[in-house]
This record gives C-alpha cells, structure tokens and sequence, in this order.
C-alpha cells in the first residue's frame, strides 16, 4: 500500500490523533501483513542526541492502532480500538529518525470478528513492533489491543481510537 492509501492512513492519523502530526509520525508502507511508520529524530531528540523514549513509545503504539484499523477495513469493518496493555524493550539508543515496524502476531478474520460480535464482546489483537538503529535491533514492543467491531449501521466518529 503506497501512495494515495498510505496518505489516507497519514490523514486519519492526524485527525483523531493530534500528537502524531506533532511528532512528525509518517506512514512510511503498508503491505497488507507488516506497517512501517517513521517519525524525524530532529523533532523527537532528547538531551543526549538520541530519539526521546515518549516518542518511541508513541510511534509503535500508534503504528499498532494504525495496522489493526487497516486490518478491520481491509475485511470491512469498523471498530473502537483501544490499547490494554503495552511492554517496550530499550535495548540500544536510537540515533537515527525513528522507523517503527509493526505487525500482528495473529491473523485478524471475518469469522472471529463475527463471532465476537454476535456474542457482544471484545476481541483482542496482539502487535509487537521493533525499530531498528545502528544496524541492530534497538527497541521491541509488544501491545495487546481490545476491538470491539461495530454492529452494522453503528458508528463513531472516533472509531479509530477510544
């Protein structure tokens, strides 16, 4: 997905949430299975030179919300996402600007959305995520998103992120 849907993504992002365009965040590509978002070191530095650990915390949680929205559309639905639970890893500083990569560790389908749905409950999705630095592998991210789908005519504009 490049071009005109990573745009898309870029735009929702920054409307429902204000700080993404603040941090810089990019949607860099997303190919169906894995989301790489960017975000500049020169806004997101700390006093040592090296990228400020909010920012990093930002932009994988954020790239998690970002590949389980476009899951959901990509099978057609909408859902109110939110972050349960979150673990983040500082290995190494980052000294370049952030590059976040984000997947899910399992596969998001119909079937189980439909089945979570007719029983009015909440679905949970894991992302991990890792950005890279110095040719190594400098942070690692683990986030447990809850998903509640919206029912047929339903909707809330704050669908992306409650």
């Amino acid at each position: 997905m490049v071009g005109r849907h990573v745009s898309t993504l870029e735009n929702l992002l920054y409307r429902h949430v204000p700080i993404a365009k603040v941090l810089g965040i990019r949607v860099v590509n997303y190919d169906g299975v894995r989301l790489v978002v960017r975000a500049p070191l020169v806004v997101n530095v700390n006093h040592y030179g090296t990228a400020f650990a909010g920012s990093i915390g930002a932009v994988l949680m954020l790239g998690g919300f970002t590949i389980i929205r476009q899951k959901l559309v990509d099978i057609g639905y909408s859902a109110r996402i939110k972050l349960v639970k979150s673990r983040i890893s500082y290995l190494h500083p980052v000294t370049a600007d952030i590059e976040a990569f984000c997947e899910l560790t399992s596969e998001l389908s119909v079937a189980d959305i439909e089945r979570e749905l007719s029983r009015d409950r909440t679905l949970k999705a894991e992302v991990i995520g890792s950005i890279q630095s110095a040719s190594q592998t400098a942070v690692r991210y683990t986030g447990l998103y809850a998903i509640r789908a919206l029912k047929g005519d339903e909707t809330d504009q704050n669908d992306f992120f409650c």
